[in-house]
């Protein structure tokens, strides 16, 4: 796979996780139910849990900044090693 194409990979998944990471923050301050295309409600259960926060913030927010912050690495040019 050329370097090229595995940028424009990385920011494809990048752009997605970041939409769904501000999907489900705007779902936890809203106090609204996520839409789950798996049906059975599981995606309700997950987001209103005890585990749907670290430290008092949102993991949507964590995952928000770490998709952020991937995206932000694909600006970075050159090699490390040279």
């Amino acid at each position: 796979m050329t370097d090229k194409r595995l940028r424009r990979a990385m920011a494809a998944i990048g752009l997605l996780g970041t939409a769904v990471a501000a999907y489900l923050t705007w779902v936890h301050y809203a106090g609204l139910k996520p839409i789950c295309v798996g049906g059975g409600g599981g995606c309700e259960r997950v987001q209103s849990s005890d585990y749907a926060e670290l430290a008092g913030i949102p993991i949507a927010i964590i995952g928000f900044a770490g998709y952020l912050a991937i995206l932000a690495s694909l600006a970075v040019r050159g090699n490390p090693a040279d």
